[in-house]
């Protein structure tokens, strides 16, 4: 079986957004109403709001992770400076 590479969503970059002391990643990407419609009911309305509040469907946070957030935000940064050209 051959492998595929992973995509990197935000080929437009990220950016940290924050709401009552909880800092998130968010994906900038260039067609949000594609990753808006994706999965079931609920997932389509959180992405919704999350498109209309923070102006992308694709967030991160550490929070439910067992990391720090600044080690996810090197993390996040290493791969995307890894697949930005890609």
């Amino acid at each position: 079986m051959a492998s595929r590479p992973v995509g990197f969503p935000g080929r437009r970059g990220f950016r940290v957004t924050a709401v009552q002391n909880q800092r998130f990643i968010t994906f900038e990407v260039d067609d949000p109403l594609k990753y808006v419609d994706r999965g079931n009911f609920l997932r389509h309305r959180l992405n919704r709001a999350n498109l209309k509040y923070f102006g992308s469907p694709i967030q991160i946070s550490a929070n439910a992770l067992q990391i720090k957030f600044e080690e996810l935000l090197s993390v996040v940064t290493q791969f995307y400076e890894w697949h930005k050209d890609a």
